[in-house]
């Protein structure tokens, strides 16, 4: 993981085209690799280890592109052809002598595996490994397996000029940042990354302060053209809403630019409107008692007096029928004495009346008694419906007596019954 670290730092400083053949060439190894694997685990082909692969590779196409085209390796062919002989006898196929063109196909292509193979980890020693990564004799046989992990690494790196600085560079200059004076204003650095070193060092030490500085400017210019419109917005609400003390707080610490002042008056209003449920109900329940009581529900809603508290001054329920009672007695207490002494005496000499016709009609009541039973039958059937409607008169002369404390208890007194 370090040497991964440590290569994209010397590839971002040293990058150039040529990395990108290590790329192209690990590729064509990885390619080849994989065409051939059939064919080595069919055929086993192990090659000479005193001749350079190159040589093999060249033998191994000439004695293939022989018997393709018909050919044979009688003693003539191979009298005449010294390199073919030595060839043959010096490599195997499943532990045997090669012979068929299949033999020679899969000892052609493991020669030129080993070829591609070993070109690839020259080039890697002599370009990366150099800058400090691990070199190839460290990744076993099949190096591109190894070299496959440093890929991505190496192409991010090859395409951060490209993908990465030009377009940064490009947007500070949309913006008006005149980036080649600033570069030409840094001092020079000395090596062979010097140039690359001292864009570093540009954005790094000089770039980045500057940028920061601006961002802070806007930011302030931004907040304050927010303050400038927040105290306009609490001075309209101020103006709208003159007893609202949590405006007041809210205005008077804008204006202050105190943080906390701000933020406990702010507290206060979420809590306030937190309570709107409670609000919309107190108005529903003055706007109730208004219709019966609406110098109370004023009371109440001004909060005026003792109304003026978070709490009742006693039981409401209580308030409530003392004042039904009151109302009561004041209606009672209008009334005039002498209005109800004459229509109490309208209603007495009613109900003597009626006293007198019903006395009377209960006398003529108790006759059937002496009479025979059909004729008191008869008696009776014509008594009962006017004995019922005398009764029901005389109660209801009774109920609607009035009947004023000291006056007149004895109108109302009920009559005896003979």
């Amino acid at each position: 993981m370090e040497a991964c670290r440590r290569l994209r730092r010397q590839i971002r400083r040293r990058a150039s085209p040529a990395l990108g053949t290590i790329g192209q060439l690990r590729r064509l190894v990885h390619r080849e690799a994989a065409n051939a694997q059939e064919s080595f685990v069919k055929y086993g082909p192990q090659l000479s280890g005193n001749s350079p692969h190159e040589d093999q590779e060249r033998i191994a196409g000439e004695i293939l592109a022989h018997l393709e085209g018909g050919g044979k390796l009688g003693s003539f062919v191979l009298l005449t052809h010294k390199a073919w002989s030595h060839f043959i006898e010096a490599t195997r196929v499943k532990n045997a002598r090669p012979r068929l063109p299949e033999h020679f196909q899969a000892l052609r292509q493991l020669s030129r595996l080993r070829n591609l193979r070993q070109d690839l980890a020259g080039r890697w020693d002599r370009q990366v490994a150099a800058l400090g990564t691990p070199p190839s004799v460290e990744m076993g046989e099949e190096v591109e397996k190894t070299l496959m992990q440093f890929c991505d690494a190496i192409e991010n790196c090859l395409g951060w000029h490209e993908h990465t600085w030009l377009p940064l560079q490009q947007q500070l200059e949309d913006l008006g940042f005149r980036w080649e004076k600033f570069l030409a204003e840094q001092p020079p650095v000395v090596g062979a990354d010097g140039e690359l070193v001292r864009i570093g060092k540009a954005v790094n030490q000089s770039l980045l302060p500057i940028l920061d500085s601006r961002y802070k400017k806007l930011k302030l210019l931004q907040l304050e053209e927010e303050i400038r419109d927040l105290k306009n917005r609490l001075k309209l609400a101020a103006r709208l809403a003159k007893s609202s003390k949590v405006i007041s707080k809210l205005l008077a610490a804008v204006k202050d630019e105190d943080s906390n002042d701000y933020r406990d008056a702010y507290e206060r209003l979420l809590e306030l409107k937190s309570r709107q449920a409670d609000l919309d109900l107190r108005r529903a329940l003055l706007t109730k008692l208004e219709s019966a009581a609406p110098s109370w529900a004023a009371a109440i809603r001004n909060r005026t007096g003792t109304h003026g508290r978070g709490e009742p001054p006693r039981d409401p329920a209580a308030a409530w029928t003392w004042r039904q009672l009151n109302d009561e007695l004041d209606r009672r207490a209008g009334v005039s004495l002498e209005a109800l002494q004459t229509k109490s005496e309208k209603l007495r000499e009613q109900l003597r009346r009626v006293t007198v016709g019903l006395i009377d009609k209960r006398a003529w009541a108790a006759r059937p008694a002496a009479l025979p039973p059909a004729s008191a039958k008869r008696w009776s059937d014509g008594w009962t419906p006017f004995a019922a409607s005398a009764k029901a008169t005389a109660s209801a002369l009774l109920s609607s007596a009035p009947r004023p404390p000291g006056k007149c208890p004895s109108a109302a007194a009920p009559f005896p019954s003979g």
